[in-house]
C-alpha cells in the first residue's frame, strides 16, 4: 500500500516499537511521529546520550520499571523474565493498569499511536493482554541493529561489558520477535533505515496495511534533517566470530534475524531462520537457568550497594547542611560585631563632632573681628569697581556678539549645503536630462519668453507625472523643515565639565563589570559575552568559544565563561566542542554577570585573563580590570554597526586601543582595519576553519536542486531588500528556474511571501546550529550578502560542504577564490548579481567541475591548526603568561 491519504481505522491501533536499548528505537518511532502516527502522552526529555528525542512516555517508562522491580528484576538484568505472571491475578492487576495508560495517555490524541520503551521487548503477553481488554490491534515493527554495535554504544554509555551487553541483545531481541510472530509486523534493519527512510517507510506501510496520515512529500525535509548519519556513533565494527559459546549464539541469531528482514515472512528462508531462532533461544535458556542464582545474588549485592551509596549521599548532604548553619551562625556572629564597632565609632564620631564646632565657634569669632576691619577697605574698593564698570560693560557684550555671528555663519553655511543637495538632485533628476534639448533652444529666447517656456514645460512635466506630485510635496515640506530648524537650532556656548562628559562616555556600552577580588587553586582565563544559548551559537561566538578553551589549554589555566544578558545554557558548550572535535580536558566554570542586576558580582584572581567578544564587553572589562590582562577577539568592524556618533567613536577609541592585545578573525578584515589606522600591522589575525566532520557534502536523492538565501531583514549589513530584487530578477530571467530550484530562506524574522512567477521561498529560520549545518550539507547554490570586508561565515559554510555561493564585494573584499573556487564575488548592484548568480548556478549544476573546485578548496578544516600561530604569539606574551 503506497497511498498517502489519511484513513481511520476500525478499531485502535497500537504500533509496538520492539528493540533493545541503542538499536535504533528512537530514531524510527521519530520518523513514525513525523509521518502523522501520534506518540502521545508526556515524554521523557532528550539526554546527552539520545540528544535527537527518546520518544518514550513517561507513564510507560514508570510502569515497566515497577513491574521489573516486582519481579525482583532491572533493566539492565541479562537473564530472561517470564511472562507466566500474565495469568495470575497480579499480572490481570498490571494489565488492568497498562490499559488505563494506554486509554488516558496513548490514545488520547488518535485511535491510532506509536509507542517505544526498549523494556516493552520482554512483556510482549502482557501488552497484548491490556490491549485486547480495549479492543485495540497490537502492530510490531523490530528494529535490528548489529549486536557489535549496541555493545559499543552501552560500553561507551554504561561501562557494559561485552558479554552483559550480548546477553541483553539477545534477551530483548529473541522475547519480541518470538513473542510477535501471530501480528502483523515489520523487521528492518537499524542500517537500511538510515540508508534509505522512504523505502523503510513504504514496507512499514504495505507490510502493516497502514497508509501514513501526513503526506510523505510534506515532511520530507523535516525527515532528511532528521535522520542524519550521525545517528550512527559505532560502525567499524569486526566480525562476531566464534571465539566463546555466547559469541557463537550471538552470531547464529543475528544471522537468522537479517534472513527474516531481507525475505518475505512466508517464505522458506524466514521459515529457516525462525527454527534457528528457536534452537538459539533454547540453548541460552539452558544456560541460562544454571547462572540465574548468581546473577540473583550479584543484583542482591548491587542493591545493598545502592543503598549504602545513597545512605552515604544523605550523610553527606547532612554534613553540608550542618556546614551551612555553621556559616551562617558565623556570619551573624560577624555581623554583630561589626554593629557593635559601627556604635563605637558612631560614638566617637559624635564626640569629636561637639569638639570640632567648639573649635568652629572659637574661629568663627576671630573672623567676624578681622572681617569688619576688612568692610570699610572693601566698601572703598567697591566705589572704584562701579566707576570702572561702565568702561567693562561694552567688553562684557563681545561674547554674545560673537556667539551671535557664529549662529548666523552655522545657519547660512546650513542652507547653502542644502541647497548645493537640492540642485544637485535636480540635474540627476531625469525631468532635467529630459528637458536638456529645450533649454537649449530657450537661450536663444529673450528672458521674457524663456520664462513663460520654463512655467510651460513645468506645468507640462507635473502633468505628464502626476504619481510624483506626492514626493514633490514631501521635498518642499522637507526642505521647508530644514530650514527652520537652521534657523532655531540652538547653539551650545560652553562646553560641558571634564566629569560630566566622562559619565556620558561611560553610559554608552555596557555598565561595568561587578567584581571583587579572590584567590583561585589554580590560575583561570575567563571569557565574557553576552549570551552562549542556542541562538547565539552561530559563527563569531563559537569562534570565541573554541578560541577560548584552546588558550587555556595553551597557558594551563582553568576556562570560565561569563555571560552578560542571558544565563548560561551549559550545554551549549558541549555541543560545539563535540561537533568541532575540541578536546579539553578541565572542567569548565559558568557565571552570569547580568548587566540588568547591580548587584551580580564575580570573583576576579590578580592574575587572571580575560577574553572580550565585542567592543562592548571589553570596555566593560576594561572598567575594572587591567588592560594587559584582556585580549579582544576582534571579529568585524564593529563600527559599521552605528551610524556616525559617540557610539561609532566610542567604539573605535575600543578597538584601537593600544594597550589591550587584539586578535583578528581573517586576514581580509585585518587588512581592512590596517589601512583604516585602527590596528598596527603586527597585530595578530587567524583564518577560521569548517571542520570536515561538519562540513562535507551530502549525498542527496534525485530532485530539484536546493538554493540557499541567506536573509535577515532586521540586519541591514545582510542587504535583504537587494537580495530579495536579485532574486525575483535571476526568477525573471530563467537563472533560477522554479521546476530546478526550490528556493529558501534561512534566517530569522522572516514572514511569509511570493516572489516573481508566484514562487513561494520555504521559509526556514531560528534554526538550531545543527539543524543549520545539516541543512547547508545539502545545498547547491546560496546567495549572502554581507556590506562588510569580513569574508563572513556562510559564504565559506556553503564551499565548504561542496555548494556554490555568490556573495557581494566590499572595499578590500573583492575575491575569495584563496578560500574557494566556489565562491563567486560581485559588485553590488542587481545586474551583476543576477549574473554571479547564473554563473554559480552554470557551475553548481556541473557535477565533474563542482567536484574539482570542492577538491581545491584552500579553507581550514582544523581549529587547533587555525589558531596555532595566534597560541605561539601569546604564549610569548610576558604580559598574560607569567
Amino acid at each position: 500500500m503506497t497511498s498517502e491519504t489519511a484513513v481511520r481505522p476500525a478499531s485502535p491501533v497500537g504500533l509496538l516499537v520492539l528493540g533493545m536499548h541503542r538499536s535504533g528505537t528512537s530514531a524510527l518511532t521519530g520518523l513514525l511521529e513525523r509521518l502523522g502516527i501520534p506518540v502521545a502522552g508526556e515524554l521523557l526529555p532528550a539526554e546527552a546520550y539520545n540528544e535527537k528525542g527518546l520518544y518514550e512516555n513517561r507513564a510507560v517508562n514508570a510502569f515497566h520499571n515497577r513491574l521489573l522491580a516486582h519481579l525482583g528484576s532491572r533493566w539492565d538484568d541479562p537473564m530472561p523474565v517470564s511472562n507466566g505472571f500474565v495469568e495470575t491475578r497480579a499480572g490481570e492487576a498490571f494489565a488492568a493498569e497498562l490499559a488505563g495508560i494506554i486509554s488516558s495517555e496513548l490514545l488520547a490524541e488518535a485511535p491510532i499511536f506509536a509507542v517505544k520503551d526498549p523494556r516493552m521487548s520482554r512483556f510482549v503477553p502482557l501488552w497484548r493482554a491490556a490491549m485486547a481488554r480495549l479492543g485495540a490491534e497490537p502492530m510490531a515493527v523490530l528494529p535490528l541493529r548489529h549486536p557489535l554495535d549496541v555493545a559499543a554504544s552501552l560500553a561507551r554509555r554504561d561501562g557494559f561489558v561485552r558479554a552483559k551487553s550480548l546477553l541483553l541483545w539477545l534477551d530483548h531481541t529473541l522475547a519480541g520477535e518470538a513473542a510477535t510472530r501471530d501480528l502483523k509486523r515489520t523487521v528492518l534493519l537499524y542500517d537500511d533505515l538510515l540508508a534509505d527512510w522512504r523505502g523503510a517507510a513504504d514496507r512499514i506501510s504495505t507490510e502493516l496495511g497502514l497508509a501514513w496520515p501526513k503526506e510523505r512529500g510534506r515532511v520530507e525535509a523535516e525527515v532528511d534533517a532528521f535522520l542524519t548519519p550521525d545517528l550512527r556513533h559505532h560502525t567499524g565494527r569486526a566480525a562476531i566470530g566464534e571465539g566463546t559459546r555466547l559469541d557463537a549464539l550471538t552470531g547464529r541469531a543475528w544471522e537468522a534475524l537479517t534472513a527474516l528482514a531481507a525475505h518475505a515472512r512466508d517464505s522458506a528462508e524466514a521459515a529457516g531462520a525462525r527454527e534457528t531462532l528457536d534452537a538459539v533461544r533454547r540453548d541460552l535458556g539452558a544456560a541460562t537457568s544454571v547462572l540465574s542464582p548468581y546473577v540473583a545474588w550479584e543484583f542482591a549485592a548491587l542493591g545493598a550497594a545502592s543503598g549504602e551509596a545513597e545512605r552515604l549521599a544523605l550523610q553527606v548532604s547532612a554534613q553540608d547542611e550542618a556546614f551551612r548553619q555553621s556559616e551562617a551562625t558565623f556570619r551573624r556572629a560577624l555581623d554583630e560585631a561589626e554593629t557593635r564597632k559601627l556604635d563605637e565609632r558612631r560614638a566617637l564620631e559624635e564626640r569629636w563632632s561637639d569638639e570640632r564646632r567648639e573649635e568652629a565657634k572659637r574661629r568663627s569669632d576671630e573672623r567676624q573681628d578681622e572681617a569688619r576691619r576688612w568692610n570699610d577697605e572693601r566698601a572703598a574698593l567697591g566705589r572704584e569697581i562701579a566707576e570702572l564698570g561702565s568702561e567693562v560693560a561694552p567688553l562684557r557684550a563681545l561674547p554674545l556678539q560673537v556667539h551671535a555671528l557664529e549662529t548666523e555663519r552655522n545657519a547660512l553655511r546650513h542652507e547653502v549645503a542644502q541647497r548645493a543637495m537640492a540642485l544637485e538632485a535636480i540635474h540627476r533628476s531625469t525631468s532635467w536630462r529630459a528637458l536638456q534639448p529645450i533649454r537649449s533652444l530657450a537661450g536663444a529666447l529673450p528672458p521674457g519668453a524663456r520664462n513663460g517656456l520654463r512655467r510651460a514645460a513645468k506645468g507640462a512635466w507635473w502633468t505628464l507625472t502626476p504619481w510624483r506630485m506626492g514626493e514633490r510635496r514631501r521635498v518642499r515640506e522637507a526642505f521647508a523643515a530644514l530650514a527652520a530648524s537652521a534657523a532655531s537650532a540652538p547653539v551650545s556656548v560652553a562646553a560641558p565639565g571634564a566629569a560630566g562628559a566622562a559619565a556620558a562616555v561611560r553610559r554608552l556600552g555596557q555598565p561595568a563589570l561587578r567584581v571583587f577580588q579572590a584567590p583561585t587553586d589554580v590560575p583561570r582565563l575567563s571569557m565574557v559575552t553576552d549570551s552562549i544559548n542556542e541562538g547565539s551559537l552561530f559563527g563569531g561566538v563559537a569562534t570565541a568559544l573554541i578560541f577560548s578553551v584552546l588558550l587555556a589549554e595553551r597557558t594551563g589555566r582553568r576556562l570560565r565563561i561569563v555571560t552578560r544578558t542571558q544565563a548560561p545554557a551549559t550545554e551549549n558548550v558541549a555541543t560545539v566542542l563535540r561537533a568541532h572535535g575540541i578536546e579539553h580536558s578541565g572542567n569548565i566554570e559558568f557565571a552570569f554577570a547580568d548587566i540588568a542586576g547591580e548587584g551580580t558580582e564575580i570573583d576576579v584572581a590578580p592574575d587572571e585573563i580575560f577574553v572580550t567578544t565585542s567592543w562592548w564587553t571589553t570596555r566593560a572589562t576594561a572598567d575594572v580590570i587591567a588592560e594587559d590582562r584582556i585580549v579582544y577577539i576582534l571579529q568585524e568592524d564593529e563600527r559599521m554597526f552605528y551610524p556616525f556618533g559617540d557610539e561609532a567613536l566610542v567604539c573605535a577609541e575600543t578597538m584601537s586601543h593600544p594597550g589591550i592585545v587584539k586578535v583578528v578573525n581573517s586576514g581580509l578584515l585585518h587588512r581592512h582595519l590596517v589601512e583604516d589606522g585602527i590596528l598596527s600591522p603586527d597585530t595578530a589575525f587567524f583564518e577560521p576553519a569548517f571542520p570536515d566532520r561538519i562540513y562535507f557534502p551530502e549525498p542527496r536523492a534525485e530532485g530539484k536542486r536546493r538554493f540557499f538565501f541567506y536573509a535577515r531583514p532586521n540586519n541591514p549589513r545582510n542587504l535583504y531588500a537587494r537580495g530579495v530584487e536579485t532574486i525575483e530578477r535571476a526568477i525573471a530571467e530563467g537563472v533560477l528556474d522554479p521546476a530546478v530550484w526550490d528556493i529558501h530562506f534561512v534566517g530569522k524574522d522572516l514572514a511569509p511571501m511570493v516572489l516573481a512567477g508566484s514562487v513561494k521561498p520555504i521559509l526556514m529560520q531560528n534554526m538550531a546550529w545543527e539543524d543549520y549545518a545539516a541543512f547547508t550539507r545539502s545545498v547547491d547554490l546560496g546567495l549572502t550578502l554581507m556590506y562588510t570586508p569580513h569574508p563572513s561565515y556562510p559564504p565559506l559554510d556553503i564551499a565548504a560542504c561542496g555548494g556554490v555561493a555568490v556573495t557581494n564585494r566590499f572595499g578590500v573584499k573583492q575575491d575569495l577564490s584563496n578560500y574557494s573556487a566556489s565562491i563567486v564575488c560581485a559588485e553590488g548592484e542587481v545586474e551583476t548579481l543576477v549574473e554571479a548568480l547564473r554563473a554559480g548556478a552554470t557551475l553548481a549544476l556541473d557535477a565533474p567541475t563542482r567536484a574539482a573546485a570542492f577538491a581545491g578548496n584552500r579553507i581550514l578544516r582544523d581549529w587547533p591548526t587555525a589558531f596555532a600561530p595566534v597560541l605561539d604569539d601569546l604564549s610569548r606574551n610576558e604580559r598574560l603568561v607569567r
